[in-house]
């Protein structure tokens, strides 16, 4: 039995786009050029009470993507999302 209507979200980060989830099982990912990325960071304290730390926040030109804790299999995933996106950023500025 398939408890949501699509699959889990993925970010996806191939050649200059990346595929960003706008939800957990939304359906299709925005599209988004790494030329749109403005920054990529952790939130770590300032969260509301009933989100699990810390957040991924990615902001682009199109909006502002945030992914919490429980979207990664391991710790550190969030931060190597964040560090590849600020490198693909540093090498297109």
């Amino acid at each position: 039995m398939q408890t949501f209507l699509s699959p889990p979200g993925k970010i996806v980060i191939a050649g200059e786009q990346m595929l960003l989830p706008t939800g957990l099982c939304a359906g299709d990912p925005t599209p988004v050029p790494l030329g749109d990325l403005k920054h990529a960071y952790l939130l770590r304290r300032a969260i509301p009470w009933n989100t699990s730390g810390p957040v991924l926040v990615i902001e682009t030109r199109r909006g502002v993507f945030e992914y919490p804790r429980d979207w990664f299999s391991l710790d550190g995933d969030q931060r190597l999302v964040s560090a590849a996106l600020n490198r693909r950023r540093e090498r297109a500025a």
